[in-house]
């Protein structure tokens, strides 16, 4: 904070609860930390804490942190901050990602269908295939009846009383 705002300083204090048990909430803390050390967190969460991290940084021994210099946390700082922003934009691709999938999930059904049909229909008029004609069988019924899924989640309701199927 800038040494000629004041009034920045005042805001954030006043903002803190009335009336502050510091005592208490410091030795609240140290409990806590000593019940549940970082190291020790589920799901290995102090794992997957960036070593540049100001809470890997300042944790452990004191005499490491007695020896650092600003230019060596201001250095961490901002390998930390690269990281946390690779983090973002990654976790962004991600999303993108997912979002795409479920907009085209149906054409990619539609088209993967489509094509192993006409494999099938190659494989089968050229005789390319050394199995029995009955081995065929199980597969076919399994692409029918996904593709006749496919379909009447599409068209819904009416194609399923045409056929006399059940709703739903």
């Amino acid at each position: 904070m800038e040494a000629d705002e004041p009034e920045m300083l005042f805001h954030i204090l006043s903002k803190l609860p009335k009336p502050l048990n510091l005592e208490s909430l410091v030795r609240r803390a140290s409990e806590l930390f000593s019940q549940y050390p970082p190291e020790r967190l589920p799901h290995r969460a102090w794992s997957r804490v960036s070593a540049n991290s100001v809470l890997k940084t300042t944790h452990g021994a004191p005499q490491p942190l007695a020896e650092q210099s600003l230019t060596d946390g201001e250095r961490m700082f901002e390998r930390h901050a690269a990281e946390v922003k690779r983090a973002e934009v990654w976790n962004r691709q991600i999303l993108h990602t997912r979002r795409l999938a479920r907009k085209y999930q149906r054409p990619a059904t539609y088209t993967a269908t489509a094509v192993v049909v006409a494999v099938m229909a190659l494989l089968l008029r050229r005789g390319g295939v050394q199995t029995p004609s009955g081995a065929w069988i199980p597969l076919l019924v399994s692409l029918q009846r996904r593709t006749t899924d496919t379909l009447l989640n599409v068209v819904g309701p009416p194609l399923r009383f045409l056929l006399g199927l059940p709703p739903g």
